[in-house]
């Protein structure tokens, strides 16, 4: 994934996630929005290293006049906003980055989901100038 091949969807970021190598980044577009879809699958990837973090962030799109907002992420269901959860055996992650992000979501503080979980072995994790708002 890069700027150029932007993720199109909630999912197809998710997908591109699950398969990258380290230091490999999924974009969302600065000045949109998109719908969060807890189906998706978890934000889990063994290749990811803490010295080659895989990145989670926004870009700013060419038609852009360089002051658009956070990419906004919208979470409208119960379910976790970003899971990062391997559902199986632990197995050793690390080396995520969540920057840049604009997560909206009504139940981020609800008993029905988070903003970001994070489960089972999962280190070096950095989240940084996202906001979380609970609508």
């Amino acid at each position: 994934a890069s700027a150029d091949d932007p993720a199109l969807s909630y999912g197809d970021a998710v997908a591109a996630f699950q398969s990258f190598e380290a230091g490999d980044a999924v974009y969302f577009c600065r000045g949109g929005a998109i719908a969060i879809d807890s189906a998706a699958g978890a934000w889990v990837n063994t290749s990811c290293r803490a010295d080659a973090p895989c990145t989670v962030t926004g870009y700013e799109p060419p038609w852009g006049s360089g002051d658009e907002d956070a990419p906004i992420l919208r979470q409208s269901a119960a379910g976790n906003g970003f899971s990062l959860s391997d559902p199986g055996n632990a197995a050793h992650e690390e080396g995520y980055v969540f920057s840049e992000l604009t997560l909206e979501c009504e139940v981020c503080a609800d008993t029905e989901g988070d903003g970001f979980f994070l489960y089972n072995d999962i280190d070096d994790v950095l989240i940084e100038n996202v906001t979380v708002v609970q609508g």
